[in-house]
């Protein structure tokens, strides 16, 4: 921390360690690196050195935070895979045995007991705190979350766990930063200004920071938390240098084409016959693959929009019910493609499609639309796109054609809200 700070302005420096700041570890590791496996790791590190030799001591809780249900439902799942008996959702309505995992979200956690909330003062006390996606709590939105973070892991130790800790924590403060921004609330509040120069000594006096703003600092000041804390960066960088991780590949338009439906869809369309491809290649030549270990392709959209009109997901929805109801230009366009056609450029007039299905150009556009859909929509015949409702599984729709088995899945928060 020294050599950093010695290259860096008064405001950009960290702070020397407190001894209450060395109560936490962060993990920056891609997605894919295996942090899950880490975190099960550590209970056991940490608890071999917590009992040191005495077993039936534990800490007053350990926690498992996470963003939101479904990884609490995948963080219950992986537990008991990995041999912890002891683990279960939190229920405020129990106490369970010392020793247990116990996985809650962030949101439901409160400053006051509530129907779906809990107060984060329950949690006091020596505890042992896992926060997977630490920094979904960094923005300034979630203040509030940080520093009932910091109430949760006071007293005990926290492990943190992140693919994104430095895009997170980019704009983050330093304590510097942090307090200089307390004392300008307090003069807005007291004074009306910010304008510190404006203030005369005894004015300036009351601006002092308590012991409580001071600590308030600290829990705002992401930026200096985890460049103090960050153990281990296997980021993705370090991740895919290793051999792991996803060829990336991004074809761009000409800029005017962006805002054409009729481009859109032959973009589409070339990218599900890209997918097809993969299929095909991955069918094809199955035995010869095994000692690869390369599992059937997958195609992945995420989405950041879900309601309304410009819906993210309703878009890929247009486009997939398009490719099934307009037969005849989804032909047009697969006859294009695989014949090297000219019809999405880049600003230089380029090709950006070229020759990237020299493996299907042996078969013509009835063959391959023919092959999409038993491949990719598990029909044998063109039907309507369908949306089905999983009433067991929450946040989850099924995509399938007509009666045919579902060949795609949505998971989203508000499922039948979506439908609606």
């Amino acid at each position: 921390m020294q050599a950093y700070n010695d290259g860096q302005a008064a405001d950009h420096r960290f702070q020397s360690f407190a001894a209450d700041e060395l109560n936490k570890l962060a993990f920056w590791n891609a997605t894919g690196s295996g942090k899950t496996l880490l975190l099960h790791v550590n209970i056991h590190q940490y608890l071999h050195y917590f009992q040191s030799g005495q077993k039936n001591i534990y800490p007053d809780k350990i926690i498992l935070l996470t963003p939101n249900e479904g990884l609490s439902r995948q963080h219950l799942e992986e537990l008991h895979l990995s041999g912890f008996g002891y683990a279960q959702n939190f229920n405020k309505a129990q106490t369970p045995p010392r020793g247990t995992v116990e996985i809650i979200d962030i949101n439901k956690l409160g400053d006051e007991m509530g129907d779906k909330t809990v107060a984060v003062e329950a949690f006091e006390g020596n505890n042992l705190v896992l926060v997977d996606e630490g920094h979904r709590g960094t923005s300034k939105e979630a203040g509030a979350w940080m520093s009932r973070r910091e109430v949760l892991v006071r007293g005990g130790f926290a492990f943190e766990y992140s693919a994104t800790f430095g895009q997170a924590v980019a704009k983050g403060l330093t304590v510097v930063k942090a307090e200089q921004e307390l004392i300008k609330r307090k003069a807005r509040m007291l004074f009306e200004t910010a304008n510190l120069k404006k203030l005369d000594a005894s004015q300036m006096q009351q601006l002092t920071l308590t012991r409580e703003d001071k600590r308030k600092a600290r829990a705002m000041a992401t930026r200096e938390i985890y460049a103090k804390s960050i153990l281990f960066d296997y980021s993705y960088k370090f991740f895919y240098e290793d051999g792991y991780g996803k060829e990336s590949l991004i074809l761009n338009l000409k800029n005017e084409d962006y805002d054409r439906p009729d481009i859109a869809r032959q973009y589409f369309t070339a990218c599900l016959l890209s997918f097809y491809q993969q299929q095909y290649l991955w069918n094809t030549n199955r035995d010869r693959l095994v000692d690869f270990n390369i599992e059937k392709p997958l195609w992945v959209f995420v989405g950041n929009t879900v309601a309304g009109e410009d819906s993210d997901i309703l878009n890929v929805l247009r486009f997939l019910a398009g490719f099934l109801n307009d037969k005849a230009s989804a032909k047009q366009w697969l006859k294009d493609l695989l014949a090297n056609t000219a019809r999405l450029l880049d600003a230089k007039g380029n090709n950006i499609f070229q020759n990237r299905f020299t493996p299907l150009m042996q078969f013509n556009a009835d063959v391959v639309y023919s092959g999409i859909l038993k491949l990719l929509f598990n029909t044998d015949a063109r039907q309507r796109l369908k949306v089905v409702n999983l009433k067991r599984s929450k946040g989850e729709l099924a995509l399938r054609v007509g009666d045919a088995e579902p060949f795609g899945l949505i998971n989203i928060g508000d499922d039948a809200g979506f439908l609606t």
